[in-house]
């Protein structure tokens, strides 16, 4: 099974300059999967929620653990949203969200894919994305 290695990320005391803030649901999750999977993992920075004024959502936390257990052979690690969490994003930060996307959609069988599809062509694309970089 595949699971987020928390404590194999770098703890920053305050938010990290030029860094792109991980979305709070299961694409976040996801995809800081793939970048430590796929060997990117000193791209990813954590720091508590203690140090930050970002209050702790259970709702939110719940809501991506229910769809990571859709995923096959992956699981939600316990404690996720007790960090805020950044990466290093390949160019413009600002666009990275609709290139993963337009990397994903032509590796996508269906029009309906299933989590455990999404997550494979996610993979799949932040492979090709975060390449020689």
């Amino acid at each position: 099974m595949s699971i987020l290695r928390i404590e194999d990320v770098e703890q920053a005391a305050s938010f990290p300059e030029g860094m792109e803030m991980a979305t709070e649901n299961v694409w976040g999750y996801l995809l800081l999967l793939c970048l430590q999977e796929s060997g990117h993992g000193s791209r990813i920075v954590r720091v508590s929620r203690e140090q930050e004024p970002i209050e702790y959502r259970t709702e939110i936390d719940e809501g991506i653990r229910s769809h990571v257990a859709d995923v096959d052979g992956v699981d939600y690690a316990p404690g996720f949203l007790d960090w805020a969490w950044y990466f290093q994003a390949p160019g413009p930060w600002i666009s990275f969200w609709s290139r993963l996307a337009d990397a994903m959609e032509p590796l996508l069988a269906s029009e309906a894919p299933t989590p455990t599809e999404n997550y494979q062509a996610m993979k799949q694309a932040v492979a090709a994305l975060f390449a020689d970089r």
